[in-house]
């Protein structure tokens, strides 16, 4: 058999040992699988074959907590840890986490904090520790917001720890941040009832401003079902209305402004770019944007009422696939997206900026919503020069460039 075969082989093993077990209860109970997976870890030299068994022992234990470290384990981290691949020692840090391994976690937090160390490793090195539940974590990010190789990653990961200096740290930063950062700010920032006040003083403060806050983001925030977070969005924000009949109306108002003639007046580079501030975080046009909403760009948007109805009433037609789900965590972390896949021990879930795997025993409640996760009040938010430079540009057939001086990826 060809070598590649062979090392695909080893994979499909190593998932089949692990999850040999119908339920994840009974995996756990039984661990003898994993154990011998290790030892023969330690026993070969080949890096491929390594990084494949590797990659099947992670795959079948996705979702699992507490697992008992084998007795090969050290010996076989070890020898991993000093493999020539990068790919190999990375995995090896991965299961040494699951593993609890003391060693493993030091060693990231080591790489962590290492200015010197290259960029990839560092955020490798934090994606690891914050999917292992490592403690106490907070203060070292909030030193990485100062350094841009580090932001985001630091911005996405703070949603995991409700650290109370965390709101402050990044709402004094907010002006200095990218249009990205910004959204991976406000994504933590609406993570917890705490946080999200903090959001909203910070917009009627003016120093967020609320078109920052996306749709998706206000729903999110209503998620959280607390009545002040509810109550303080309705100020600084805006209200989430139900009524059909209202959409209608409205609906018909934007009619009569945006007519073909001043439809002519658009500047379509103007228009993505309002798009990518206002829209590419959930939706896809031209293979741009996010991956949360559906895909415009095979939609009727050159249909003037198709656009505005599925702007100003977004409601009013809601695929299942696109049905929002709202988890909150053990933790107090309440979490909204879309459910991509669910096993018997894990669940992974795409919010409007990351996806996100949580251990079931992670769960303690989810619910999913019935309306749509765009609310009332996406258009009201910009300007009427802004509404008629985004439908124009919703409407082209070939991609746009961004305007002169504007970042292609940032959109700035």
């Amino acid at each position: 058999m060809p070598r590649r075969g062979f090392i695909t082989g080893s994979y499909l093993f190593a998932l089949a040992i692990v999850c040999a077990a119908p339920t994840a209860r009974a995996a756990e109970a039984d661990d003898s699988g994993i154990a011998e997976l290790v030892k023969l870890l330690a026993s070969v030299d080949d890096a491929d074959f390594q990084f494949d068994l590797l990659k099947g022992i992670l795959e079948g234990i996705k979702g699992r907590r507490d697992l008992k470290m084998p007795r090969a384990w050290p010996a076989a981290y070890t020898k991993l840890s000093k493999s020539s691949s990068a790919e190999v020692r990375s995995q090896a840090r991965v299961l040494a986490l699951a593993f609890g391994d003391p060693a493993a976690l030091a060693e990231l937090r080591k790489v962590l904090v290492d200015k010197a160390a290259k960029p990839d490793a560092r955020r490798s090195a934090l994606a690891s520790l914050v999917q292992s539940g490592a403690k106490d974590l907070a203060p070292a990010l909030h030193k990485l917001l100062d350094e841009p190789d580090m932001r985001s990653a630091a911005l996405r990961a703070l949603a995991s720890y409700p650290h109370k200096a965390t709101p402050g740290l990044i709402v004094g930063r907010y002006s200095i941040l990218s249009t990205s950062e910004k959204q991976d700010a406000i994504g933590t920032l609406a993570s917890r009832p705490s946080f999200a006040l903090a959001l909203l003083a910070a917009v009627e403060q003016k120093k967020i401003p609320a078109k920052d806050i996306s749709a998706f983001t206000a729903r999110q925030l209503l998620a959280l079902g607390d009545e002040q977070v509810s109550g303080k969005l309705a100020k600084v924000w805006g209200t989430i209305r139900k009524s059909s009949d209202e959409a209608t109306k409205l609906i018909a108002q934007y009619k009569k402004v945006y007519t073909p003639k001043f439809l002519k007046s658009a500047d379509t580079s103007h228009g993505r770019l309002v798009f990518k501030k206002t829209c590419s975080q959930c939706h896809t046009l031209y293979g741009d944007g996010g991956k949360i909403g559906p895909d415009l760009t095979g939609s009727n948007r050159k249909n003037l009422d198709y656009v505005l109805q599925n702007a100003l009433d977004p409601s009013a037609a809601v695929g299942n696939a696109y049905q929002m789900t709202t988890i909150i965590t053990t933790a107090g972390r309440v979490i909204s997206g879309i459910v991509q896949e669910r096993t018997g021990s894990a669940l992974t879930i795409q919010t409007a900026n990351e996806r996100v795997v949580l251990s079931l025993d992670d769960v303690e409640a989810t619910k999913l919503s019935t309306v749509s996760m765009m609310p009332d009040g996406l258009l009201q938010k910009l300007t009427k020069e802004e509404v008629r430079d985004l439908l124009v540009y919703l409407a082209t057939s070939d991609q746009v460039p961004l305007p002169e001086g504007a970042d292609e990826q940032s959109g700035r």
